[in-house]
């Protein structure tokens, strides 16, 4: 329901909400860097990580212990 597992070449996050779930936050570490995603309702749908749109729904797998701010738009 979340959607975020890890895979081979980052962590795909593709959550699956039922249309009357609101915005929710979730933290993952993995590969060293924490990944604190925010999933939210709006008329811009996609991926941001730090502020910068990314292609498909992998998040490219960061191993530099920093934090990292993703945003999910459905």
């Amino acid at each position: 329901m979340l959607g975020v597992r890890p895979e081979y070449d980052g962590l795909h996050v593709e959550p699956c909400l039922p249309e009357n779930f609101g915005t929710y936050q979730v933290e993952r570490i993995w590969r060293q860097a924490k990944y604190v995603i925010t999933v939210q309702k709006g008329d811009n749908k996609g991926i941001t990580l730090d502020g910068n749109a990314i292609e498909g729904t992998v998040l490219p797998a960061l191993e530099d212990g920093l934090v990292h701010q993703v945003t999910v738009t459905l």
